[in-house]
C-alpha cells in the first residue's frame, strides 16, 4: 500500500476499519440482546452449563453459543461485502476530507443488519394479539403464522435466528454480485 506521509495513512485506514467493525459489532449485539431477552421473556428456557479449564470453573448460558454464532455470521457477511466491493477512486476537492470508505462500510452494515432484523422480528409482531386487534386486516396473515407460533419457544428461537442469518448472508452475497455488474451509462 502506498502511503502518503509515511505510516499515518496506514494507521488512519486501520482506525477506520476498527471503528466501523466495532460499530457493526455493537449494532449486532444490540439486536441480538433485544431478541434474546424477548425470547427469554416469551418462554425460552436459559440453561447454564459449566466448563472446567485449568482448575477454573466457567459458568455460562448455552444461549450464548447461538448468539456468538449469529454475531460471527453477520460480521463475516459484512466483512465479505466490504472486502469484495471495489471502491472507485475519485479525486477529492482540495481541503475536503473523504469519508466515502467509512460511509460505504456503514451502508453495507445497514443493509445486512436491516435484512437480519427485518426477517427476525416481523413474525412475532404480526402474530401478536395487540397488532391484530388494532389492524383486523392482518388476521389472515396471522393465521398463516399460527403453525410457527405454536412451536415450542426454543424451536421458534432457533428457526428465526437461522433463517434471519441466512437471509443476511444472502443479502451480502447479492449486494456484492450487484455491485460487480458494470453499470450502463447514458449516451449524450
Amino acid at each position: 500500500m502506498a502511503t502518503i506521509g509515511g505510516s499515518r495513512m496506514v494507521h488512519l485506514e486501520t482506525f477506520k476499519e476498527l471503528v466501523s467493525a466495532l460499530l457493526v459489532l455493537l449494532a449486532v449485539l444490540a439486536v441480538e440482546a433485544l431478541y434474546a431477552l424477548y425470547m427469554v421473556a416469551h418462554g425460552v428456557n436459559v440453561q447454564v452449563t459449566s466448563i472446567g479449564l485449568a482448575g477454573w470453573k466457567l459458568n455460562f448460558p448455552l444461549i450464548t453459543i447461538l448468539v456468538l454464532g449469529v454475531i460471527t455470521v453477520v460480521l463475516s457477511s459484512w466483512h465479505y461485502a466490504v472486502r469484495e466491493v471495489k471502491v472507485v477512486q475519485v479525486k477529492p476537492a482540495k481541503g475536503k476530507v473523504r469519508f466515502h470508505d467509512l460511509a460505504r462500510r456503514m451502508k453495507i452494515a445497514s443493509l445486512i443488519l436491516s435484512a437480519f432484523a427485518v426477517t427476525l422480528f416481523p413474525p412475532y409482531v404480526i402474530g401478536s394479539n395487540w397488532l391484530c386487534s388494532s389492524m383486523p386486516q392482518l388476521t389472515g396473515l396471522r393465521a398463516t403464522l399460527v403453525p410457527f407460533l405454536d412451536l415450542p419457544a426454543l424451536w421458534r428461537y432457533l428457526i428465526s435466528q437461522n433463517l434471519s442469518v441466512l437471509i443476511a448472508a444472502l443479502a451480502s452475497i447479492i449486494y456484492v454480485h450487484k455491485s460487480r455488474k458494470p453499470r450502463k451509462t447514458k449516451a449524450k
